[in-house]
């Protein structure tokens, strides 16, 4: 964002010792907070960025400051610089990684964001709580046909009685550089599911939710290139092998008998010994 012809009248022959920047942050009006934007900002004379940037926090909603009447931020002006349209100061939003914030709309559920170093909204998806998406070499995802080299793997959670929920909890490939319309706020574009897979297990608390079923509980899971598949955790105390030729399911271990728990990751060792936790158990599969 650029903000310039502020029209100022400074007298000519006038010395310039400082200048302090000023702008507003508005919240976009977030159920809840998110992990928080900084600013890096730089004057412009000429319309040209010139100086030294400088970089401030965001506090949600108020009114930012930088600079100061003695500070020059590292450049030099004249009273005609400073008069001329072209000067004034630009901003970028500097986002953490895959930022999770609450997607605009009718329901509740969290968006992770590719965002520009302008930034810019280019591409998102709704997800569930907590998760790191598992990238993915495109070429272990045979029916894929796109461009991209990579894609991402995560949970796509719809919880049932939140909202527009259904309770069909899948997990999902997606490509990050190719849209559609989001299947329940059809207004957003959001990254491709290139294909998906509901979740095994009824989940008996939502009697009311026609094929609901128990979520993938997972924060990041495990990509194995040699058997192109990915290791997933559900609610219900399984461990499933997901084979991304198929969209099959092609093996489930039991690790306990089930239980609603904070998300957990898989992990597969040097060995070939794959880790899950279920019911705050850590355990090693393998031959």
């Amino acid at each position: 964002m650029q903000a310039t012809d502020f029209t100022f009248g400074i007298p000519s022959g006038s010395t310039i010792d400082g200048i302090t920047v000023s702008f507003d942050e508005t919240d976009g009006g977030s159920a809840e907070p998110t992990e928080q934007s900084s600013f890096v900002v730089q004057l412009l004379k000429g319309g040209t960025s010139i100086g030294t940037p400088k970089t401030i926090n965001g506090v949600g909603t108020g009114t930012l400051q930088l600079g100061n009447n003695i500070d020059l931020w590292g450049a030099s002006f004249l009273d005609t610089d400073i008069n001329a349209s072209g000067f004034g100061f630009q901003v970028k939003a500097v986002t953490p990684t895959a930022l999770s914030a609450w997607a605009p709309g009718t329901y509740y559920s969290p968006m992770a964001m590719i965002i520009d170093s302008n930034g810019n909204y280019l591409s998102g998806y709704n997800f569930g709580w907590d998760i790191t998406p598992s990238i993915v070499a495109a070429a272990m995802v045979p029916s894929y046909k796109g461009k991209s080299t990579y894609l991402l793997m995560t949970k796509y959670n719809n919880y049932a009685g939140i909202n527009t929920g259904d309770g069909h909890n899948r997990i999902a490939i997606l490509d990050p550089n190719a849209a559609q319309n989001d299947p329940v706020i059809p207004s957003t574009q959001v990254m491709k599911a290139i294909i998906s897979k509901l979740g095994v297990t009824p989940d008996p608390n939502f009697p009311n939710f026609p094929g609901a079923v128990r979520e993938w509980c997972i924060n990041t899971a495990a990509v194995d290139p040699f058997t192109k598949s990915v290791i997933v955790n559900s609610e219900d105390g399984k461990l499933y092998r997901w084979n991304l030729t198929t969209n099959k399911l092609s093996e489930a271990i039991t690790l306990s008998g089930g239980i609603g728990e904070a998300y957990t990751p898989t992990v597969i060792g040097s060995d070939g010994t794959v880790y899950g936790i279920n019911d705050a158990v850590l355990s090693a599969v393998g031959k």
